[in-house]
């Protein structure tokens, strides 16, 4: 099913799960890349704050101001982490009842193989934990890995067409977003 929906509904084009697909970008930049920077930034500064001035800056022989390697090392990791963000499915691994934030009762029947979920990440690793996966009976599936602006675009693209996917057209109510995504983000 995803797979029918990725090639019959994309416009950034077709890419199956788990496969680094190229897909075009626009040259604007994306509100929501905007908000994500400003939101690292505003995460770097309370960090710096928090840490303290003497632990990320040094002063060389001649009395300049410089920042220490190792700040320097977190600052081009953080760069680094920007670039290597995904698009993930969360994936129904069992027919079951899951939890939906949208649904007039707070859960719906979701079958093996329906996407649950739709969103972006850049720590790929770390994102959820055994036990979520275990409580929603989902799988991690990597969509697609690129920049953040691709992959925001992509997932706004995605949970935007999903009222037209197969899966969601077949229930009785179907949904606007996946069941464990409850926004447009």
């Amino acid at each position: 099913m995803i797979t029918y929906y990725l090639k019959e509904h994309s416009q950034v084009g077709y890419a199956s799960p788990v496969k680094n697909t190229p897909v075009s970008q626009k040259n604007r930049p994306n509100n929501f890349f905007i908000l994500f920077i400003l939101a690292l930034i505003a995460i770097g500064v309370v960090m710096l704050a928090k840490r303290g001035f003497k632990d990320v800056v040094e002063y060389n022989d001649e009395g300049n101001a410089r920042l220490t390697p190792e700040r320097e090392a977190e600052i081009e990791q953080a760069k680094d982490r920007l670039d290597q963000a995904e698009v993930y499915l969360l994936i129904a691994i069992y027919d079951h009842y899951i939890e939906c934030p949208l649904c007039p009762d707070g859960r719906l029947w979701i079958k093996e193989g329906e996407i649950a979920k739709i969103g972006t990440t850049v720590n790929t690793t770390s994102r959820y934990d055994k036990a979520f996966y275990k409580k929603h009976g989902v799988e991690y599936i990597t969509y697609i890995r690129g920049s953040i602006e691709l992959v925001l675009k992509t997932e706004i693209e995605l949970l935007g067409k999903y009222p037209l996917m197969p899966e969601n057209l077949a229930r009785e109510h179907p949904l606007l977003f996946p069941p464990l995504n409850s926004k447009l983000k």
